[in-house]
């Protein structure tokens, strides 16, 4: 009982969130502009809709759903362009609170009703504008090959035996609707060139439960490292199962680091 009511309480926030961010949207975007008919109403209409995407988006996501992957790209799309957004618009409101502030008291009085439209609606443009270049430019970075990043880390107290020991870091995979096992192929074979000592998993490798997403996960079985494969659990395991991908990914060679630390080289176990 406690957990659910954890979990109610968890969706109740999510929610809460999700339609302030859109009433917000609604606000700057529909509302100040004072857009002509029949427009301002296509627009409310359009944020409603997508509004009620989003949760029923992750609905069919938990029960498998086919139209789920036929969802998901729009409506994560939507959501970080929704961030982004809410962000440029936070920043504008802000300048405009500068200068609104500045205006009353050198002029003493507010802006015409007509002028603040206008201005509303260049502002909303101009948002618009700024996180579709931003969300764009995301995208086209998210969906490049993933970049390998050398990093050098020296450590005064590391022994000589293990000078020169490479590390290859996984992070954030996020398997699921969007990133399948073509995707996972790719990155094990690029991470299998780089012929690592170790590899790290550190969490949000999935998004989706062991039943459906095995087979996409199932290239993990062969990342070669000279020391093994490791893997701790991040969030995101914990909304699609933790016990259950704990034990998938031990089946598939991978070592499981559970409040727990191991030793490599002499006398490792």
């Amino acid at each position: 009982m406690g957990r659910l009511a954890g979990l109610l309480v968890f969706i109740s926030i999510v929610l809460g969130v999700l339609l302030g961010l859109h009433y917000y949207l609604w606000v700057r975007l529909v509302r100040d502009p004072r857009w002509p008919a029949p427009w301002g109403t296509v627009g409310a209409i359009i944020l409603l809709l997508i509004t009620l995407s989003i949760p029923v988006t992750f609905i069919l996501i938990r029960r498998s759903s086919g139209a789920a992957r036929l969802m998901a790209w729009p409506v994560f799309i939507w959501i970080g362009l929704m961030f982004l957004l809410v962000v440029t618009l936070a920043g504008s409101d802000l300048a405009r609170a500068v200068l609104a502030l500045a205006r009353r008291l050198v002029h003493g009085q507010p802006v015409d009703p007509e002028r603040r439209a206008l201005f509303a609606r260049w502002i909303a443009g101009g948002a618009v504008g700024v996180a579709s270049t931003a969300g764009l430019g995301a995208m086209t970075s998210a969906l490049g090959a993933v970049a390998v990043r050398r990093i050098e880390i020296p450590l005064r107290q590391l022994s000589r035996q293990h000078d020169g020991l490479s590390l290859v870091q996984l992070t954030d995979l996020h398997i699921g609707p969007t990133i399948g096992k073509d995707d996972l192929a790719d990155v094990v074979r690029r991470t299998n060139q780089l012929r690592p000592d170790i590899i790290a998993i550190t969490g949000d490798l999935v998004d989706g439960s062991v039943d459906q997403l095995r087979d996409a996960v199932s290239p993990l079985a062969q990342l070669k490292a000279t020391h093994g494969v490791f893997f701790v659990t991040g969030n995101h395991e914990y909304f699609s199962g933790a016990t259950a991908w704990v034990e998938e990914l031990s089946r598939l060679g991978i070592r499981v680091l559970r409040n727990e630390r191991v030793t490599i080289g002499e006398g490792e176990n």
